[in-house]
């Protein structure tokens, strides 16, 4: 089963489309934009909306404007006419990736992650992970931590809970691909690296194996973590 997969810089959206974007936005999404004060942040929210509607739209055919969403209980998105179709983004820097597939998934990037950051392993590895972590050469620190920390968020998205799971909670080996356990081994999920830019991470999780096809802007260069984690 394929997932496609989409990569995009935000700054490419023209003006024009951003302006019909926000005309045509919901009552949840159209909050969220009233409640950004900065500009910046006004324009990458309408871009990665614009790129979404894109997205969805070729593959149900008919306009973006015709789409309609509706958020589960915690807030996740689907589509009120294609229940089938289930889809993830994230945004991190100035790109957007899009995942999508016929079944439940979850999708990560993750960027500008330095040493300043490695605190963070004690709170999303569990303890069995933050010792293989903490045995790796300092090289391989901060590039294995962020692509833990994406995959897990993938994990999240996939769940639909958000932060109200504990990624500490997660059993998740840090070479990927791997297999992630969670509410006490009652949920699994397939968890793989994904193509990024370089410097970035991004994973991709789902509870049934899908393979990544991509449908635009694969990068040439890769993501910032190795596939295996050194011995």
């Amino acid at each position: 089963m394929d997932a496609r997969i989409a990569l995009h810089r935000l700054d490419e959206v023209a003006p024009a489309a951003l302006a019909a974007t926000a005309d045509r936005l919901e009552a949840e999404p159209a909050a969220r934009l009233a409640r950004m004060a900065r500009p910046a942040s006004r324009r990458r929210f309408l871009a990665a909306q614009t790129l979404l509607q894109g997205h969805l739209a070729k593959l149900v055919g008919g306009p973006p404007g015709r789409l309609r969403m509706a958020r589960d209980r915690h807030g996740k998105p689907r589509l009120v006419d294609h229940p089938q179709l289930h889809f993830s983004l994230s945004h991190s820097g100035d790109w957007i990736l899009i995942a999508s597939a016929p079944v439940e998934l979850g999708v990560d990037l993750e960027g500008r992650f330095g040493p300043e950051r490695s605190h963070l392993a004690e709170a999303i590895l569990d303890r069995e992970t933050l010792e293989r972590w903490r045995s790796l050469p300092e090289a391989a620190k901060v590039a294995t931590l962020a692509r833990a920390w994406c995959a897990r968020e993938a994990v999240l998205k996939l769940d639909g809970r958000g932060l109200g799971l504990a990624p500490s909670s997660l059993r998740l080996p840090l070479s990927l691909p791997a297999v992630a356990c969670w509410d006490g081994g009652r949920r699994r999920a397939q968890v793989i690296a994904l193509d990024a830019p370089a410097g970035f991470a991004a994973c991709l999780a789902s509870y049934v194996p899908v393979r990544p096809r991509w449908i635009a802007g694969r990068p040439t260069r890769l993501h910032c973590a190795p596939d295996s984690v050194p011995d």
